[in-house]
């Protein structure tokens, strides 16, 4: 069953291009580990907050992804780039 995250992200000050950037190049690494797709939004109202929403093959796929190397070297890099809020995690219906 598909399997949907979705996740408030706020790049760094002087950041926010290379934070995009960012996603949009290390998407192939998520594909590749199952993600079905991925969305950045840019809040209208505040422009310096963005969601993230990522579907997923499955919350299994997801969960391998997560505790992987891959993903933990990823995660290292998109610490300097920017803060976020906890995922929500959903599956869909």
């Amino acid at each position: 069953m598909p399997f949907v995250l979705i996740r408030q992200i706020r790049p760094l000050p002087g950041r926010e291009a290379e934070a995009i950037a960012w996603y949009r190049d290390t998407e192939r690494f998520r594909r590749e580990a199952g993600q079905l797709s991925q969305v950045l939004l840019r809040s209208l109202i505040d422009h310096g907050e963005y969601e993230l929403i990522q579907t997923w093959i499955s919350q299994a796929a997801y969960e391998a992804w997560k505790h992987s190397p891959e993903r933990e070297r990823l995660q290292a890099e998109r610490a300097r780039l920017m803060t976020h809020d906890p995922a929500k995690l959903y599956e869909t219906l």
